[in-house]
């Protein structure tokens, strides 16, 4: 018998302070729209404050 990797979700970050948060519908955060047109999930903390200009990830 082999052994079946099982892939793990992929995590989730804060978008205001880039630690990892559960996607649940309490921490989604709607902050506009792709350039695609598509709605990002996106997901923050409960606690964390909004900052006035989002920080932009690179690479993950």
């Amino acid at each position: 018998m082999t052994d079946i990797p099982v892939r793990q979700p992929v995590p989730e970050y804060c978008v205001y302070c880039d630690r990892p948060v559960e996607p649940t519908s309490e921490n989604l955060v709607m902050l506009g729209f792709s350039a695609s047109g598509a709605r990002p999930s996106l997901y923050a903390h409960p606690d964390c404050p909004a900052p006035r200009k989002i920080p932009q990830r690179t690479g993950r």
